[in-house]
């Protein structure tokens, strides 16, 4: 049932990370995507904190970086990246 909604996190690892090859990311991204990689699984309120950014401006962000590919989304606004 997860793998139906897309929630089941194991099979993205596989896929080829050549799209992000010449991705530019902001500073604020590459923050993000670095408290990311070093916690793992983050909400948008922590995000929101480690960043010092509000959660109106932080969603914009998030969903950018999500469309790219760079970041997924769990279930309870939880944010992962496997970059």
């Amino acid at each position: 049932m997860a793998y139906l909604l897309g929630w089941d996190i194991e099979p993205l690892k596989e896929k080829a990370k050549q799209e992000n090859l010449f991705l530019e990311l902001t500073d604020k991204e590459k923050q993000i995507i670095e408290i990311l990689r070093i916690e793992g699984h983050v909400s948008v309120e922590r995000l929101s904190l480690n960043c010092s950014i509000p959660v109106s401006r932080i969603s914009g962000i998030l969903l950018n970086l999500e469309l790219a590919g760079m970041i997924r989304c769990l279930p309870g606004d939880i944010y992962y990246t496997d970059a």
